[in-house]
C-alpha cells in the first residue's frame, strides 16, 4: 500500500512539473507549443506509470509465492520473473526456496534417523534388562550354590553391558554435538596402546584371550584419551567375536609420514560385503561370517544365533555401537579406519594417522 501511495505522490510531482512547463511554453511559443509539450509530458508520465503497474504485479506476485513457502508449499519456482531487477530478486529467492528445501528434507531424515536410533537404543537397554527379571525369580528359588554363582555372574555380566551401552551412547552423543574436544600432545604409540587394552585385561583373561603388543619407538601428536578409546572399542570388538583359545595383536607402526595401528583377531572374519557397514551405528553382529572350518549346518546355526544375539560360544553379540564410535573419534583427527581380513582369516582393522609434513 505504501509503495502505491508513493507512486500516486510521484505522478502528482510529474503533473504539476508537466503543466509548469506547459505554461511555460504557452507564453514563449504560444498555444500550439504548449499543448504538444502537454501531450509529450501527459504520454511519459501513462508509460512511467505503466512500467509501475507492472513493477508492482510482480512484486505481488513474489509476495504471493513467498507466502505459499511460507505455507509449506514446495512446487514454487521464480523463473518467470522478466525484468532485471525483479529477475535478480526472484533469482534470489529461488536460491533460497532451493536451500530451505534442502534443509527441510536433511532434517526429515534426521528426524527419522533420530526415531529409529531411539527405537535401536530401547530395545538395545529392554532385552538385557527383560532377560535380568526373568532370571531374578529363578535365582531365589535356586538351591545349587554353583547354579547360583553363575546366574549372579550372568546378571553381573548383563549390568556391565548395559552401563557400557549408557556410557558409549553418552560418549556418541557428544561426539555428534560436537562437544569432544581433541587436543593433541606429544606421546607414543605403546602409551596409546597400553591405555587402550588396561579396561579389557581382565575381560580377556575370562573370556580366554590372549593379547599381543608390538608397537614402534617415537612420538606421535594425538590425542592420547580419545585415540585410546577408539582402539578400546575396537579390541572390544575382536575380542567378542574371537573364541575362547583364540589372539588379538595389536601392533604400531610409527614412520615419517604416518601413524598406524593395526589390529587382528583369529576370530570368523568379516564377510566382504559388510566391510564398510560394520561401522554403521546399529549395525548387526550378523555381519561376521561363519568359520571356514564350520560344516554348512554348522554355519546355518551359527547364523541363526547371531540373528538372535547370541554367538557361537555363547556371548552375546555386540551392540554396533563400538566401531561407529571409533570411526568418529578417529576422524575427528583427520584418521582412517579400514576393515579386512588376514590371510589366515581373522579380522583387521588398521588406523592411520597422517602426520603434517614441514
Amino acid at each position: 500500500m505504501g509503495s502505491v501511495d508513493s507512486a500516486v505522490r510521484q505522478g502528482l510531482v510529474f503533473f504539476a512539473v508537466a503543466l509548469c512547463m506547459a505554461a511555460g511554453a504557452f507564453v514563449l511559443a504560444g498555444r500550439e507549443a504548449a499543448l504538444c509539450c502537454l501531450a509529450v509530458a501527459l504520454a511519459a508520465m501513462v508509460y512511467y506509470h505503466a512500467i509501475l503497474w507492472l513493477r508492482h504485479r510482480q512484486v505481488q506476485k513474489l509476495a504471493l509465492r513467498i507466502d505459499e513457502v511460507l505455507h509449506g508449499s514446495r512446487d514454487v519456482s521464480f523463473v518467470n520473473c522478466r525484468e532485471s531487477d525483479i529477475a535478480m530478486l526472484g533469482n534470489e529467492l529461488g536460491k533460497m526456496v532451493a536451500r530451505l528445501q534442502r534443509t527441510s528434507s536433511d532434517l526429515e531424515c534426521q528426524r527419522q534417523s533420530l526415531s529409529e536410533a531411539l527405537a535401536d537404543v530401547s530395545h538395545q537397554i529392554r532385552t538385557p534388562l527383560t532377560t535380568m527379571a526373568l532370571m531374578l525369580p529363578v535365582l531365589e528359588g535356586e538351591a545349587d550354590q554353583r547354579a547360583r554363582r553363575r546366574s549372579v555372574r550372568q546378571l553381573e555380566d548383563m549390568l556391565e553391558r548395559v552401563s557400557w551401552l549408557v556410557t558409549t551412547l553418552l560418549k556418541i552423543a557428544k561426539a555428534d554435538a560436537g562437544a569432544i574436544r581433541i587436543t593433541k600432545r606429544d606421546t607414543t604409540p605403546a602409551a596409546i596402546a597400553q591405555r587402550a587394552v588396561q579396561p579389557l585385561l581382565a575381560q580377556l583373561d575370562l573370556h580366554d584371550v590372549s593379547l599381543e603388543m608390538d608397537c614402534d619407538e617415537g612420538t606421535v601428536q594425538l590425542d592420547e584419551l580419545w585415540t585410546a578409546e577408539a582402539l578400546e572399542n575396537i579390541v572390544k570388538n575382536c575380542m567378542e567375536h574371537t573364541p575362547a583359545g583364540g589372539r588379538i595383536r595389536l601392533a604400531a607402526e610409527n614412520d615419517a609420514l604416518t601413524c598406524r595401528f593395526v589390529i587382528t583377531d583369529t576370530g570368523c572374519g568379516i564377510a566382504e560385503g559388510e566391510r564398510e557397514r560394520i561401522f554403521d551405528r546399529f549395525y548387526s553382529d550378523g555381519s561376521k561370517q561363519p568359520s571356514s572350518a564350520l560344516t554348512d549346518d554348522a554355519a546355518d546355526a551359527g547364523s541363526a544365533r547371531a540373528a538372535r544375539g547370541v554367538r557361537d560360544d555363547g556371548r552375546p553379540s555386540g551392540f554396533g555401537i563400538g566401531l561407529s564410535l571409533a570411526m568418529s573419534l578417529v576422524s575427528m583427527q583427520e584418521g582412517t579406519i579400514r576393515a579386512d581380513n588376514t590371510s589366515e582369516g581373522g579380522a583387521r582393522f588398521t588406523i592411520t594417522f597422517p602426520k603434517l609434513v614441514v
